[in-house]
């Protein structure tokens, strides 16, 4: 049982927004006029400067070619670059602002790979027009002019770039060692945090019977901290043994049916009072509006048809908010783990920023461009982990260690033989959401076991423990971790 709908992911979302940021950098460097001079036999060209930097030829901006430097500013623009056709005669003019000394300037046209090299300019007022003669068509043909500072004004983001342009080699390597260094120092910090954590409620200790009357999405949450596939899978159980559905697996498909009396409308939740509203939510995007039956191609069709569910979305909320009105967090679940994804995603961001500028401004070779990987990496790390980041306080710590040692009954290898298994289906949706239903059923497997009222089978009405547990356990699997890969992200 499967369904493809792994294009959801939040990382689809990071790696658009990556993806439209490269599209914006690199339409944005330095261009060039060059394919503007096809099929004719001269060219005569006009170049504007203007006072913030921008330069702008045949009514089109070329990006980026003025740079801020140290002891100048700049101009540089490639005219032609092998143009597979020959040329009697150039005459480019550019156009400074007029506040600009020209005789200050150094001005140097460059004109390789032709039988006639030689460039001649004039300075004439604001305008500098640079001449060449013939141009072969395997020649290139480009004009320089370092402008003296303080006279053009650039803009906040050339003046960026202006700046890191101008960074000495060694503060490049500081930086780009340093902070993906930082980032690395957080991330291991964060996974001692959650040692030190399991390390506190870890304990010996057993307990046969649940501290509380926690439900059991509920203890999972209380847990693991976060609410999940097996959560789902959890709460599917314990509806099944409070005789509100029925679960009939036959062969490859299965079918959910609807038994106890409740309404499927959130404003009707009056009238469901053994129904949580998380609960109601879930089944709410089971089944249908007065569908008391439910297949596994009805639920593949509900859930592929749309890429998010809100039910799934409103349940996975309305747990945090049942567990956190409880006392045993310091925050909300949800927003703290978000608080981690955001610093998970600024560092990719940061990290990507850097490969970017280190692509364009640092010298050869790019291996700087290495630590900036590395912290894209370790920024992704980060958001997958920012789930499991320990968020209980001390009445939640105190709780988890009293489900630690019942979760410890629960995985205990020593069998338990007993003629009624209804301690076994009684705490079996304990056990998948805290992820050791496999030993917990393995305690029965010298025991007489008897098929619960609430699952059939098309094989046979009585089923052995193990063929039960084959036989359940897969087909609840599929349904959480599809309603889970639905779930609206925050």
């Amino acid at each position: 049982m499967s369904i493809s709908i792994g294009f959801y992911h939040k990382k689809v979302l990071v790696w658009l927004c990556l993806t439209i940021a490269i599209y914006f950098i690199i339409s944005s460097l330095p261009s060039s006029i060059a394919d503007q001079f096809v099929d004719i036999e001269t060219i005569d060209q006009t170049i504007e400067i203007k006072e913030n930097g921008q330069v702008v030829a045949n009514d089109k901006k070329l990006n980026f070619a003025i740079k801020p430097l140290k002891k100048y500013d700049l101009f540089f623009v490639k005219i032609l670059d092998e143009p597979e056709t020959s040329y009697a005669f150039s005459q480019i003019n550019i156009v400074f602002p007029k506040n600009i000394p020209l005789e200050k300037a150094k001005i140097n046209p460059y004109l390789i790979h032709s039988y006639d090299p030689q460039t001649n300019y004039t300075i004439e007022g604001n305008v500098v027009t640079v001449t060449t003669g013939s141009i072969d068509p395997s020649g290139i043909y480009s004009i320089k002019v370092e402008i003296p500072k303080g006279y053009l004004k650039f803009g906040i983001l050339t003046s960026f770039f202006g700046t890191l342009n101008n960074l000495s080699g060694t503060i490049w390597v500081l930086i780009a060692v340093l902070l993906p260094s930082v980032t690395l120092c957080y991330y291991y910090s964060l996974i001692l945090y959650r040692k030190s954590f399991i390390k506190d409620i870890q304990n010996n200790q057993q307990l046969s019977l649940p501290p509380s009357s926690l439900a059991p999405a509920l203890a999972g949450v209380l847990m693991k901290e976060k609410v999940d596939s097996r959560t789902i899978a959890g709460t599917i159980i314990d509806l099944a043994q409070r005789g509100l559905i029925d679960i009939y697996n036959k062969e490859a498909d299965f079918s959910f049916i609807q038994k106890g009396q409740f309404t499927l409308d959130e404003a009707d939740l009056i009238r469901n009072k053994n129904i949580r509203k998380f609960e109601l939510f879930l089944l709410a995007k089971i089944f249908k509006q007065n569908q008391f039956k439910s297949t596994q191609e009805d639920i593949s069709y509900r859930i592929g048809h749309r890429l998010f569910s809100d039910k799934i979305a409103k349940a996975y909320q309305e747990i945090y908010r049942e567990i956190f009105s409880l006392g045993y967090y310091d925050g909300n679940p949800q927003e703290i783990h978000n608080r981690y994804k955001y610093y998970g995603l600024l560092t990719m961001f940061g990290g990507f920023l850097g490969v970017l500028v280190s692509a364009i401004l640092t010298p050869d070779p790019k291996f700087l461009s290495l630590f900036w990987v590395a912290m894209m990496l370790i920024g992704e790390l980060i958001i997958k982990y920012s789930s499991n980041m320990p968020i209980l306080s001390e009445t939640g710590k105190i709780e988890a260690k009293k489900w630690q040692a019942f979760k410890n009954y629960l995985s205990d290898s020593k069998p338990l033989k007993a003629n009624d298994t209804k301690e076994l289906e009684k705490y079996l949706s304990y056990a998948i959401v805290l992820g050791v239903e496999k030993e917990w059923i393995a305690r029965y497997r010298e025991s007489t076991y008897m098929t619960p009222v609430w699952f059939g089978s098309s094989k046979t009405n009585r089923l052995d423990i193990v063929s039960f547990s084959r036989e359940l356990l897969p087909l609840v699997d599929w349904v959480s971790n599809t309603l889970d890969q639905a779930k609206t992200p925050v």
